[in-house]
C-alpha cells in the first residue's frame, strides 16, 4: 500500500504538522517548503511558521513592511504564519517565554489543536528548541538539512541546542550518511537518511521551453551551473578549466554569498578567485533567476558541472546537492566533483577529480548524445522526485504516529544498547 493511501486510512486521526523553519515562506524556495507543500496536498493539516520575531529583526530589511500585529495565509489545508512586530521574542530575559507560549497557543490555533498535544512538531534548525518546548507536541522530528555545525560561524550555543533537541526528538532524519555522522549523541546512529530531490514534472518539460534569450545570446558549447555561488564552489578548478578551453563558454547563474544578500562569497581568498573567474571573456554570470526560469537554463546548456570542491573539510562536503537531481532530470550530460552524494551515480555522472579529468570528461559529455543516456538520466531524476520523498516521509510520520499510540510512550534507546549501535558504526 503506498504512503499517501495507509496515511488516508486514518485521515480523522491524523495529527496536524507544525513545521519550523527559518526560511521565509516568500524567500528562496527550499525543501523544507516542498515537504509542507507536498503533505498539505496530500491532506495533512500544515502549519509553517519561522517564529515570532525578535528584537534583532528591529531596523533590518524586511521591518518597514512588517505589520504591527501577525496573522496567516492560508492554502487549502496549509497555513503559513505570518509574525507581527509584536510580540518580540527577548532572547535571554525572562519576557522571551511568554512571548514562546503565546507563539505557541497561536500555532495550536492554526493546528487546530487547541488545548491538545497531539501534533507533530518538525524543526529543520536547532534554534527552534525553545519553540518545540514551549508547544509540548506529542511528536518531535529534526530535520537535519544542513551539516550546521560546520558552517563557518555557528550560533551561540548552538551545540547544546542541537544535543537537546536530539534527545528530545523521537525521530532524526538527515540528508546523508557523512552529514548524520556530525550529530551529537544518538543522532548519527539514529538518524534515517532522507536525500534532496527534484521537481521533476517541472524540470523534465523545460527542454520544451524557448532557450532564455540572455542564454541564446551566448555562443555554443555552453558549459552550465545554476545553484548558490558560495565557498563550496572550486575557483581554481573553474579557472583552470576556462583558461585551457578558451572556445567552451561557462554560465553561472545564481546567488552570489550563502544567503543570496551579497556580492561576497563569503571569504577574502575565495572572494578574489570568483573575481578572477567573472574577469575570463568565456565565463558568463548571468546573475539569479526567478525559480520558475531555473528549468529552461539548465535545460539549453550543454553540460551541466558540479564544480564543488573536494579538499579540506566543509558543510558542502556533507550535502545532497538539489541541482544533482535537476540536472539530471532535464536529460543533459552531467559532470560533478567527488561528493559522497553524487558519488552514487557514478555512472550516471561523470566524476572527475583532477582539472585534466574534468578537461576529459567535459568533451566526453559534448560528444555524447546518445538517447539511451538520456533515458538513464531522466529515469533516475523519476525515481528522486519530492513525490517519492514525501511517500517516504509520510510512511515514517504514520509509522511514527501508530508506535506512539500502540506503546503510550516514546521508543527510549537504553545506553547499553546505544553503546553497541555506536561500535556497529565505527564510532567512538
Amino acid at each position: 500500500m503506498k504512503p499517501s493511501l495507509l496515511a488516508s486510512k486514518a485521515s480523522e486521526g491524523r495529527p496536524p504538522i507544525v513545521l519550523y523553519s527559518t526560511s521565509r515562506w516568500d524567500g528562496i524556495w527550499r525543501p523544507r517548503h516542498e515537504f509542507a507543500r507536498l503533505l498539505a496536498r496530500r491532506g495533512w493539516r500544515v502549519v509553517y511558521t519561522t517564529g515570532p520575531l525578535s528584537t534583532w529583526d528591529v531596523g533590518g530589511d524586511d521591518w518597514g513592511r512588517t505589520p504591527w500585529l501577525g496573522g496567516f495565509d492560508r492554502v487549502g489545508s496549509l497555513y503559513v504564519d505570518r509574525p507581527g512586530r509584536l510580540p518580540l521574542r527577548w532572547q535571554g530575559r525572562l519576557l522571551d517565554a511568554p512571548v514562546l507560549q503565546w507563539h505557541a497557543s497561536k500555532v495550536r490555533a492554526l493546528a487546530g489543536a487547541r488545548g491538545r498535544r497531539e501534533i507533530v512538531a518538525i524543526a529543520f534548525d536547532p534554534v527552534f528548541l525553545p519553540h518545540v518546548e514551549a508547544l509540548r507536541p506529542l511528536h518531535c522530528v529534526y530535520m537535519q538539512y544542513e551539516a550546521l555545525a560546520h558552517l563557518p560561524q555557528v550560533r551561540y550555543g548552538f551545540h547544546e541546542l542541537e544535543r537537546r533537541l536530539v534527545a528530545r526528538a523521537d525521530m532524526v532524519i538527515s540528508l546523508t550518511k557523512p552529514m548524520a555522522q556530525v550529530l551529537p549523541g544518538s543522532g548519527a546512529v539514529r538518524a534515517r537518511l532522507l536525500p534532496s530531490a527534484v521537481r521533476f514534472d517541472e524540470f523534465r518539460q523545460a527542454e520544451a521551453r524557448p532557450c532564455p534569450p540572455d542564454l541564446a545570446a551566448i555562443a555554443r558549447p555552453r558549459i552550465g551551473y545554476v545553484g548558490s555561488i558560495t565557498v563550496a564552489l572550486d575557483f581554481e578548478l573553474i579557472l583552470e578549466v576556462a583558461r585551457s578551453r578558451p572556445h567552451w563558454q561557462l554560465v553561472f547563474i545564481g546567488p552570489v554569498a550563502r544567503d543570496g544578500g551579497t556580492e561576497s562569497v563569503g571569504d577574502s581568498a575565495c572572494d578574489a578567485k570568483w573575481r578572477a573567474v567573472r574577469a575570463l571573456p568565456n565565463v558568463h554570470y548571468l546573475a539569479q533567476k526567478p525559480a520558475g526560469e531555473v528549468p529552461a537554463y539548465m535545460a539549453h546548456m550543454d553540460v551541466n558541472a558540479l564544480w564543488y570542491r573536494t579538499a579540506g573539510e566543509g558543510w558542502w562536503l556533507r550535502g545532497s546537492p538539489i541541482k544533482l537531481y535537476e540536472n539530471l532530470a532535464v536529460g543533459k550530460p552531467v559532470v560533478g566533483a567527488r561528493l559522497a552524494a553524487i558519488q552514487d551515480f557514478e555512472g550516471i555522472v561523470d566524476i572527475a577529480d583532477t582539472p585534466q579529468q574534468w578537461l576529459c570528461a567535459i568533451d566526453r559529455a559534448l560528444e555524447s548524445g546518445s538517447p539511451v543516456d538520456v533515458a538513464r538520466r531522466i529515469s533516475v531524476a523519476r525515481e528522486n522526485s519530492w513525490d517519492k520523498r514525501v511517500d517516504v516521509l509520510e510512511s515514517w510520520i504514520v509509522e511514527m504516529v501508530a508506535a506512539r499510540a500502540n506503546t503510550g510512550r516514546r521508543c527510549v534507546i537504553d545506553a547499553e544498547t546505544l553503546a553497541a549501535m555506536k561500535r556497529e558504526a565505527g564510532r567512538p
